[in-house]
């Protein structure tokens, strides 16, 4: 059973974990799951695509940035809880706000070209823009086409990055919602074409 600590201060010491965050899949990951806690390390090392050196190493880093503290003991293992955080970059008057869950996404860049290739088309700041939509996707609260629409994106990429998203962030849509990843080739072909600007109508 864990023993609860007195609630301290958080000092920052470092703040380049929370640009790692961004960069560096294996730590972004390994904080998505701290967050799901308050929890041990040996907990979480299961979870996790990394050692138990490196969990350990990761953990000083997170603290150094003030987004993982020390909440008590369990079993003989320190427990930690995470702090949320948001970073807002201003760019020529363009807001950009870091979340927790937009690191995440973009830790995948390298390694996921859907990612890679929406980020390319559109930016940044439409892909912070459209996570908040994805929830509200998982929840059965708006549609792939809804979200294109407000996101001035086709409906194609839309419907493409909701799966990638929901799979990243682990969102399990309800059961009345399809997603990029369940569809078939007729109904992602559909999606596609009605994407697809009609040229026939120019030349009328």
């Amino acid at each position: 059973m864990a023993t609860k600590q007195n609630t301290t201060e958080i000092e920052v010491t470092d703040l380049r974990p929370v640009l790692d965050l961004l960069q560096k899949p294996k730590l972004a990951e390994f904080y998505a799951v701290l967050r799901n806690g308050p929890t041990t390390i040996p907990a979480v090392l299961p979870q996790v695509s990394i050692g138990k050196t490196a969990a350990y190493d990761y953990c000083e880093l997170l603290k150094a940035a003030g987004l993982l503290a020390e909440a008590g003991r369990e079993n003989g293992s320190t427990v930690y809880e995470t702090r949320d955080f948001d970073l807002t970059i201003e760019i020529d008057g363009e807001q950009i706000t870091v979340t927790p869950e937009l690191a995440r996404v973009l830790a995948e860049r390298d390694e996921n070209p859907e990612v890679d290739r929406f980020i390319d088309q559109y930016g940044i700041g439409t892909l912070a823009e459209f996570l908040p939509l994805a929830r509200a996707y998982a929840t059965g609260s708006t549609t792939h086409r809804a979200i294109a629409d407000s996101l001035d994106i086709s409906r194609a990429a839309a419907f493409e990055m909701l799966g990638e998203i929901l799979d990243i962030l682990d969102l399990t849509p309800e059961s009345n919602h399809i997603h990029g990843g369940d569809v078939d080739e007729t109904a992602a072909a559909a999606t596609v074409h009605d994407a697809t600007p009609d040229e026939s109508a120019d030349t009328e």
